[in-house]
């Protein structure tokens, strides 16, 4: 039991033999057992498997699997689930990839159909694009559609086909559409305009009242007009929208776009009432994958088309980040005015710090600290001649001269020890020390001293500083000591110390098995 090594949730070795689901693959060779990317298959040097049986007769050699299929093969067979298929050709057998996936069990030779292993009278044929025929039957996705052509079906692009009485957009028919004069005029990612000579659709549904014949696409790949109207998609933009000045002024990554025209302002195809197309424009850099979109005219200041309420002064005001923004005067922090800042000299720092010549902040916060003499330790902590803060918590009753920096969110003064800037309870100063993690050397967030393990700033209960050990070595926080098991700061309830461990990537001792520290029960 000890030498047995897990590879998947299937299978596993031991220095005897292969198992699969806990059943032994009888004349398996250890040594050069593997698995294929099919979690079904596996092959030593010997013998290629399926579901831990011999494949009889199977050239270990040649053998492969077809991709996207349940079929296989080698140089003189081919295989369906493991079993020889009667009667096919190894050399051009191939199976159906795109046309069938909800159903991996067509295939072909160059003589012959199968289905399921097994010849078939049944004609298929992959058309393309998730398009397919089976006799005189089309199919989108294994999904038959009932009124298709097959004689004339033909397939276009992007989930479009045709034939000689109906468009299609994947499983759905584009009512009334012309087939004779239907074309695609362009796509993005998966969304297309397409046209015939009645209509303009877009992702096969009709723009109402769209003119084909003065139908173009704008500079950005979201917009369209025609003499009638501006579109986004299939939506029409407000019904007051001028075509002839329409322009779009920019666009983030999920589409959402700022647009104008002589008289008004959009957001998407909504007029932003009262915004000033004349004195309009954006702040934040188009494409951008942050969570705000903002934009300015002379009055206000817009996020997402909406007014965002700021007592700034909108001329000069810039974003900075996702929570700054300044103008001449302040900065601002989620649009509260940073009273005493001065947004000439801001700027923001890392881990949620900023300052200006005057202050430090933290998350617009205003410290006590002298920004011309403000030290940045590591982490969390900033501190002047007078204080010592980590993040925004000052620390009350320090003694600054003699405070230092350890391991991890651990520091000490000559009177304390602090973990993320809390205190100790009664800790021993002289014998403390931070514990490093036993096989990767990284520091861990336990520690002790000549009484007890502390993990943060929470001390074990009954733990045993001298036979108190890490033995996890990443991001898992299990340790041990004569008495108990910990995971974090909380023992194990009933967990065995003398043989706890961790084997194939699995917490046990000698009666259970465990994860994130609590019991669990271990299924193949």
């Amino acid at each position: 039991a000890s030498s047995f090594k897990a590879i998947d949730t299937d299978y596993g070795t031991d220095i005897h033999s292969a198992y699969y689901k806990g059943e032994k693959i009888l004349d398996s060779d250890v040594n050069s057992f593997e698995t294929f990317s099919h979690d079904d298959y596996s092959k030593d040097k010997n013998n290629i498997y399926f579901r831990g049986k011999k494949i009889i007769s199977a050239d270990v050699a040649s053998f492969e699997l077809i991709s996207n299929s349940d079929y296989s093969k080698d140089k003189n067979n081919v295989y369906y689930l493991g079993e020889k298929v009667i009667g096919a050709a190894a050399d051009t057998f191939t199976a159906s990839k795109d046309a069938y996936r909800s159903d991996d069990s067509y295939g072909k030779d160059k003589n012959s159909s199968f289905y399921k292993g097994q010849k078939t009278n049944e004609v298929f044929k992959d058309l393309g694009d998730n398009y397919s025929q089976k006799n005189n039957a089309v199919y989108y996705n294994n999904i038959i559609l009932e009124e298709a052509d097959a004689a004339t079906f033909e397939v276009l692009k992007d989930g479009y086909a045709k034939d000689k009485n109906s468009v299609y957009h994947e499983i759905m028919k584009i009512k009334n559409a012309d087939p004779g004069t239907f074309k695609l005029i362009t796509c993005f990612n998966t969304n297309c305009y397409s046209k015939d000579k009645n209509f303009v659709y877009y992702n096969g549904e009709k723009i109402e009242n769209s003119d084909p014949g003065t139908f173009e696409i704008l500079d950005t790949e979201y917009f369209a007009k025609d003499k009638n109207s501006v579109y986004l998609g299939h939506q029409i933009i407000d019904k007051d929208v001028d075509s002839k000045t329409f322009k779009v002024l920019g666009c983030n990554f999920t589409a959402d776009c700022y647009s104008v025209d002589a008289k008004n302002v959009y957001y998407g195809t909504t007029k932003i009432n009262g915004a000033d197309p004349a004195s309009f424009k954006i702040l934040t850099k188009n494409n951008t994958r942050e969570i705000y979109y903002y934009a300015k005219d002379k009055k206000n200041l817009y996020n997402f088309g909406e007014i965002e309420k700021i007592d700034a002064d909108i001329n000069t005001i810039e974003i900075i980040d996702r929570f700054y923004k300044k103008d001449k005067n302040y900065v601002y922090y989620e649009n509260k005015r940073m009273e005493q800042s001065d947004s000439k000299t801001f700027v923001v720092l890392d881990r949620g710090f900023s300052k200006d010549k005057n202050s430090v902040y933290y998350y617009g916060k205003r410290l006590l600290i002298n920004s011309k003499n403000a030290v940045f330790d590591k982490r969390d902590y900033v501190r002047d001649e007078n204080y010592i803060y980590y993040g925004g918590q000052i620390l009350e009753n320090v003694d600054i001269t003699s405070f230092v920096l350890l391991e991890e969110e651990y520091s000490r003064d000559k009177n304390n020890i602090y973990y993320a800037g809390r205190k100790l309870s009664n800790p021993n100063l002289a014998t403390f020390e931070v514990i490093k993690k036993d096989k990767s050397g990284n520091n861990g967030e336990y520690a002790k001293d000549k009484n007890s393990v502390y993990y943060n700033e929470k001390r074990l209960s009954n733990s045993d500083p001298k036979t108190f050990k890490i033995i996890s070595d990443n991001w898992e926080d299990y340790s041990l000591d004569k008495n108990n098991v910990y995971y974090g700061s909380e023992i194990i309830i009933g967990a065995d110390p003398k043989s706890f461990k961790k084997l194939d990537n699995v917490w046990m001792d000698k009666s259970n098995t465990y994860e994130r520290g609590r019991k669990v029960e271990l299924k193949w």
